[in-house]
């Protein structure tokens, strides 16, 4: 059986008398590409925000590999491995597609006045092996050719497949993605789950995607929550979830 990475356990969030979030416990098996969908209004983004540390649960525990982290500060769930795209720096349009990796990346022993004096060999076969690193990711992503452009260069498709690149520089275990192809045409919107099964697949990186496009996730996931009015109402393989009468009923119209 696939290792369990995220586990939630009757999680709930209020915000004064609204209950946004209630009683949600869920799995996230490492090496998976999980989906949750739902109507708007669900509580989808908001359990995302719970799980990175935003906001902290009232009720229910979270774990990620092996830790609880309901509560810990988001730079600390960060740390741990647990990425979501917009934890990391905005993108700088301006900078070049490959400087915009780079600074993604953490731990340089250059860092402040004594490393940089005292440490400069460490500092340059770090910044070597960061540039390496980052055109790989960049080659991966069908990125490679853009890599001395400008980001502001780069077409919608291209720069969401920038944050999912810059989010893979700080090695993680799990990429949380929120709406990764929110305003991208179809052809681009299905490039973009194209590559993040190879990044899965050579990566072995845990997914977790909230997608509106509920054909879209369902063609390119392992397993799919659905949610309504803050619950958990659904969850399995697509090809069963499309069939679940619940499903139907609140998500897809009937």
């Amino acid at each position: 059986m696939a290792h369990e990475i995220l586990t939630l356990k009757s999680v709930v969030k209020r915000f004064g008398g609204l209950t946004v979030v209630n009683d949600v416990s869920l799995s996230i098996h490492k090496g998976g590409m999980f989906g949750l969908m739902g109507p708007n209004g669900s509580g989808k983004t908001t359990l995302f925000n719970i799980i990175c540390g935003l906001y902290k649960p009232d009720r229910g525990k979270i774990f990620f590999d092996g830790t609880r982290i309901d509560g810990l500060k988001p730079h600390k769930v960060f740390d741990l491995g647990l990425t979501r795209t917009f934890q990391i720096p905005r993108i700088l349009q301006r900078l070049t597609v490959l400087d915009n990796l780079l600074i993604a990346s953490e731990g340089n022993p250059g860092e402040g006045l004594l490393g940089l004096f005292l440490r400069r060999g460490a500092w340059r076969r770090f910044e070597r092996e960061k540039e390496m690193e980052a055109k790989e990711v960049l080659d991966l992503l069908g990125l490679k050719e853009y890599a001395d452009r400008r980001a502001c260069e780069l077409s919608g498709g291209q720069m969401k497949l920038l944050e999912i690149a810059r989010a893979l520089m700080t090695r993680p275990k799990v990429i949380l993605l929120d709406e990764p192809t929110a305003g991208i045409n179809p052809v681009l919107a299905t490039k973009i789950y194209k590559k993040i099964g190879e990044i899965r697949d050579e990566l072995h990186v845990t997914f977790f995607i909230i997608e509106h496009r509920a054909n879209l996730l369902l063609r390119n996931v392992d397993w799919v929550y659905v949610m309504c009015r803050g619950r958990i109402v659904a969850e399995g393989e697509p090809h069963d979830v499309i069939k679940d009468p619940v499903v139907k009923e609140t998500y897809l119209g009937g």
